[in-house]
């Protein structure tokens, strides 16, 4: 045939093509089955014929495809389908919905349709009652009814008694010549597959009863797809009538092309997966042992995944399956803590302030708290099996024992020897990678990677630990409630570092919350002493800070990356680690501040007020020179801020408190008459030194925070890259050249 774009293929071999591309596409986010339309009802009625017919439409049940055995055998089905003419569409819906209901479904005719009807003394068989599809009681089911032109031979039977006799509207004869799609498609709208289907026992695979508490109606969703040239108008508008009532979707494609993009949308439609985090690789260099890490989530129950791929060396794309936290991650597996408060640690030394998160867990009620580990219940949010929260804007970080999570550059060489010591240290004792990523159910979440010190890691895709924030506790009704609206809780970055703390090297991090609240947390993930002994790998909880904190009222909603310097107090006599960090959006002072902590204890240091009408300070960029002792020393600091300023700091020599030399407003993005904050500065700027020592800055403008971000006004707006010489002295728009 010849498309619209002048484009010549057969109709089943794009479709064929297109079916066999969606499946390897979505084989990760749902299960699918397919079959086709049946033969032309009344074509063969009485016509003699003594051909067998198969009426058999289900020809790959609906199946889990990431298993490689059933991905292949629904390929080599895909194969072997011939085109047969005719377009039954009422009859192959009913038909099909069928499946779903636990029916009995047509097999064959032997030979003509007899006037006397559908009945197997007549010569058509039945096939028996496939197993049922239907997984969970909140799980939604769907038919996508594809068709390349107007209802041709359609005849709909057999109706079920129970059809016939029910007070929904539907035909009361056993078999209808004329039938109506869209009344067809309204009649499976309107029941409700917990009453209705016959094979699916009392309780879903979670183990709760379909009418427990939580639930709730389960019809048959309808979409559909036209493609070609032959399908009128009235036939498009009756389609649009058969999905109307399910909210579904209708695409007419006209090409090949668009016929792939009708399948997209509407499956996008019916799966809502989306992509969550960038994705990640273990290694630099592409190489069939390189893995890459991406996560993914779904609005509807609000659950996440996070998934592993190999590289493949022949298709030159990462689409090796290795695993999926769906079915890594099973209940009360790994380690779960929380604390008893937000706090920071008064003394000088690490305060592990950990509990373990259980029945009798302060403030936790317990069934919030086996909820979080994973047993579900049915009073509180059904998670359908999938235990891992949604992650939505959260990064994922990976963490290899050995790698190094300090700038060696910026050390001397004796100090830098003493860091590469440790890391082979590291490895060789703690023998684990990790996966971090926080997600909305509020738990900070430490999985095993797929290497470790030694080769692959036999745990790989399953639980280390998950942390709970202890300034969650009053979420929890919301976040486990039965009808959960989606909130975000742990939203923001991960920040490891390797750092010397007077006579112990540790490995810490600090994830912030960005949307979640504003707040952060630090903890520990690896220690030894300087001299490579004892080594520890006990995860612990250095401190919780939110703007309840004393000395933290100014911060807001935690966007601003987080940086490290590891320098020696001399006022304390002891080398130290310490983080740096603006106060973020949403604070109500609406001050720009950066915050200057011990990253160890948590112990505010300094906070310098950039501006008392900022907005909110976003990430700095450090400059961390080579210190007499052979650690870092920060001379100066480059940070944006939410009105639009760039900001530089320069702090006094070698001063443990950090105390401001100079501060400069290098540049501002607001125009003579516009108002703070129309290009705000919310990323790292990035820092290039030239061969005449010369500092050059490099940043954008734009945010993506707030609904206001993308209102009409905001879009009208013109964004910049901007990269500025720093004169130490502020430059205004007309000083620019581009």
């Amino acid at each position: 045939m010849q498309w619209s774009d002048g484009s010549k293929a057969c109709r089943i071999d794009v479709l064929k093509s297109v079916v066999a591309d969606l499946l390897t596409r979505y084989r990760h986010d749902a299960y699918i089955g397919y079959g086709t339309l049946g033969y032309v009802g009344y074509k063969y009625y009485n016509s003699g014929s003594n051909k067998n017919y198969d009426y058999k439409l289900v020809k790959f049940p609906i199946s889990d495809l990431t298993n490689e055995n059933n991905y292949k055998d629904a390929l080599k089905e895909i194969a072997k389908y011939k085109a047969k003419g005719g377009t039954p569409l009422a009859f192959s819906l009913y038909e099909s919905a069928k499946y779903f209901r636990g029916y009995k479904m047509l097999d064959e005719n032997n030979g003509k349709l007899p006037s006397s009807g559908w009945r197997p003394k007549y010569g058509v068989t039945y096939f028996d009652v496939f197993s049922s599809p239907i997984r969970y009681r909140c799980q939604e089911q769907h038919l996508v009814l594809m068709t390349d032109g107007a209802p041709m031979g359609d005849y709909l039977g057999p109706v079920e008694d129970k059809d016939r006799k029910s007070d929904s509207g539907f035909y009361s004869s056993e078999q209808v010549t004329r039938p109506s799609i869209s009344k067809t498609g309204k009649f499976l709208w309107n029941l409700d597959l917990r009453t209705d289907a016959q094979n699916i026992g009392n309780r879903d695979l979670a183990g709760k009863e379909w009418f427990s508490k939580g639930s709730k109606r389960m019809p048959l969703h309808i979409n559909a797809i036209t493609f070609g040239n032959d399908t009128s108008d009235a036939d498009i508008k009756e389609l649009d009538r058969t999905v109307a009532p399910s909210g579904g979707v209708h695409v007419h494609a006209k090409n090949a092309t668009a016929l792939y993009e009708a399948f997209h949308q509407i499956f996008q439609d019916i799966i809502q997966t989306r992509s969550g985090t960038g994705a990640i690789e273990d290694q630099t260099a592409q190489t069939k042992q390189s893995i890459r890490y991406s996560t993914a989530y779904e609005p509807r129950i609000w659950t996440g995944e996070l998934v592993a791929r190999q590289f493949n060396e022949t298709t030159k794309k990462y689409d090796k399956l290795l695993w999926s936290t769906k079915d890594t991650i099973v209940p009360n597996q790994g380690k779960f803590y929380t604390t008893n408060d937000a706090f920071t640690s008064t003394n000088k030394t690490p305060s592990d302030k950990k509990v373990v998160l259980g029945p009798g867990t302060p403030g936790i009620d317990s069934n919030y708290a086996n909820w979080l580990k994973g047993t579900e219940s049915s009073n509180l949010r059904d998670r359908q099996g999938n235990l891992l929260g949604a992650i939505i804007n959260s990064d994922i970080t990976y963490f290899a024992t050995d790698v190094p999570r300090i700038n060696l550059d910026t050390l001397s060489s004796t100090m830098r020897m003493e860091f590469i010591n440790f890391i082979k240290f590291r490895r060789d004792n703690m023998r684990y990678n990790i996966l971090i990523g926080g997600s909305n159910d509020g738990l900070l979440n430490f999985i095993y990677a797929d290497k470790n010190g030694g080769g692959k890691n036999r745990e790989a895709g399953q639980r280390f630990v998950s942390y709970f924030p202890s300034f969650f506790k009053e979420d929890l009704p919301q976040i486990t409630d039965l009808y959960y609206t989606h909130q975000y809780k742990i939203d923001g970055k991960n920040h490891l570092f390797d750092a010397l703390d007077g006579d112990t090297v540790r490995t810490i991090g600090i994830s912030s919350m960005a949307a979640g609240r504003k707040g952060l947390v630090g903890y520990q993930l690896f220690e030894a002493t300087r001299d490579l002994a004892d080594p520890s790998t006990d995860f612990k909880v250095n401190f919780e800070i939110t703007n309840q904190t004393p000395g933290f009222s100014d911060l807001g909603y935690t966007y601003s990356e987080v940086d490290f310097v590891n320098q020696f107090d001399g006022g304390e006599q002891k080398d130290r680690v310490f983080a740096v960090f603006g106060n973020g959006f949403g604070a109500e002072s609406g001050k720009s501040i950066i915050y200057i902590i011990d990253a160890i204890t948590g112990e505010k240091i300094n906070s310098i007020t950039l501006s008392n009408d900022g907005l909110g300070a976003a990430s700095p960029s450090l400059v961390v020179q080579n210190a007499k002792g052979g650690l870092q020393h920060l001379s100066k600091l480059y940070v944006g801020d939410y009105s639009g300023k760039l900001y530089k700091v320069v702090f006094e020599p070698f001063n443990e408190k950090f105390e401001v030399q100079k501060m400069v407003t290098l540049y501002d993005t607001k125009g003579s008459n516009e108002k703070a904050g129309v290009r705000p500065i919310t990323t790292r700027p990035t820092l290039n030194q030239d061969r005449d020592g010369m500092m050059w800055i490099y940043f954008g403008t734009g945010s993506a925070a707030t609904l206001d971000d993308i209102s009409d006004d905001a879009q009208k707006v013109t964004h910049y890259l901007y990269g500025l010489r720093d004169l130490d002295h502020t430059l205004y728009r007309n000083d620019l050249v581009g």
